[in-house]
């Protein structure tokens, strides 16, 4: 396991659980689950981007932060947050 598999997931899930009791994000999200996926992709571009040159994994992080950020978007603008 790289020290960075010990220190991001602990980070995203605390910025994430600060979202959620300040109101920004739905009650519902599971910060821990979250940040497991979120992480999960992450090391899935950076894998195949082991196999393919082409693969560009800035922009794939840069997807994945959207796609993630969308997400909580929409759910907390229903509780009157701003996402995360």
């Amino acid at each position: 396991m790289l020290a960075t598999d010990r220190v991001f997931p602990p980070e995203i899930e605390q910025r994430v659980g600060k979202r959620i009791a300040a109101g920004e994000a739905p009650a519902a999200t599971d910060a821990a689950a979250l940040a497991t996926v979120m992480v999960a992709m992450l090391q899935g571009v950076a894998l195949q981007s082991v196999f393919d040159d082409e693969i560009d994994v800035a922009a794939g992080r840069k997807e994945i932060e959207r796609m993630i950020i969308d997400r909580t978007w929409r759910a907390a603008t229903d509780c009157g947050g701003r996402g995360l």
